[in-house]
């Protein structure tokens, strides 16, 4: 009995990739490179249907993939031109496709769906994501482009739990209007997130209440009402334009918000404290400013030493 060994090889099974078998691993120069073949070894011609086993050509393809094992790691692609043996149809060759790698795809399908969740659910510059993934600015844009029109429609989404914030995401810029006087370009935006899944909605331009009364009043009733929760900042604009627009849902405050006024009223006391004492500013030496940034870190983030030193401040 013949048994097909290459589907379930160790090789194949580290590199996970769907619908393809390793062939060879080499160490070169410029890093490791991978040879990789689909393993299905016949394929139905995309005019006429019909299934074919000839090989015409095999062409070697880079193309880029998420890293496995580094960062090093050049995936190359053995495909399969396919030679249509059917007399009456048009199309003499084809060349054989995957899930995985499309036609005329240079990247795969699962390192193009890490690029879209890591745009959409934070707030990273495009050419970031890009060069973390060694791919281009207009590659990730024109996935990003093909995800917006397929569910880009905010209004059709089911949100329970919606989160507003402010972001800033550049320096505040200075250009000539129209009218030949120069015009303040303020760089606050405001982001809409999905906080079930954590995928950014809509970004709006500016960081008052009235944008965000104004994005939702243009979502329509059911939408508004489905809103069950809501996350702000502490800004009672926003409060106030959730309250007047999703009056049935409740209201929280963001957990980073709240930290860091707690941090900032520490600080406010540390200082007070110190001229009450010492009449005088804090100096390094002092208990207070010596442990101040022990008092600002997160607890899970300490050590045992320092859990021990801020028990006996």
């Amino acid at each position: 009995m013949i048994k097909d060994t290459g589907r379930i090889d160790a090789a194949s099974i580290l590199l996970n990739l769907t619908d393809y078998r390793v062939i060879t691993v080499t160490q070169e120069l410029a890093g490791r490179q991978v040879l990789v073949e689909p393993i299905e070894t016949e394929a139905a011609c995309p005019s006429c249907g019909v299934l074919t086993t000839r090989i015409q050509a095999r062409p070697v393809h880079q193309v880029k993939d998420l890293p496995a094992g580094g960062d090093d790691l050049q995936v190359l692609v053995r495909k399969r031109r396919m030679a249509c043996q059917e007399p009456a149809c048009e199309r003499r060759s084809f060349v054989q496709t995957t899930e995985q790698l499309p036609f005329r795809a240079r990247i795969t399908t699962r390192l193009s769906q890490r690029l879209v969740d890591e745009m959409s659910c934070e707030l990273r510059a495009v050419s970031r994501v890009a060069a973390a993934h060694g791919v281009s600015w207009p590659t990730v844009m024109a996935r990003l482009t093909t995800v917006g029109e397929l569910v880009g429609n905010v209004d059709r989404m089911f949100i329970r739990r919606l989160g507003i914030d402010e972001h800033r995401f550049r320096k505040v810029r200075y250009a000539l209007g129209r009218t030949g006087k120069v015009v303040r370009i303020e760089p606050w935006s405001i982001v809409f997130t999905d906080l079930d899944t954590g995928k950014i909605l809509d970004i709006v331009d500016g960081r008052r209440g009235t944008a965000v009364k104004k994005w939702l009043k243009n979502r329509p009733r059911y939408w508004r009402q489905r809103v069950q929760y809501v996350a702000i900042d502490m800004s009672a604009e926003f409060r106030k334009a959730v309250r007047e627009n999703l009056p049935k849902a409740k209201v929280s405050v963001d957990h980073f918000h709240v930290i860091a006024r707690a941090n900032l009223m520490i600080t406010q006391v540390r200082r007070r404290r110190s001229h009450e004492v010492h009449e005088r500013r804090g100096r390094a030496t002092d208990p207070a400013y010596k442990y101040r940034k022990l008092l600002t870190c997160n607890l899970e983030n300490l050590s045992i030493k320092q859990v021990e030193r801020l028990k006996l401040i």
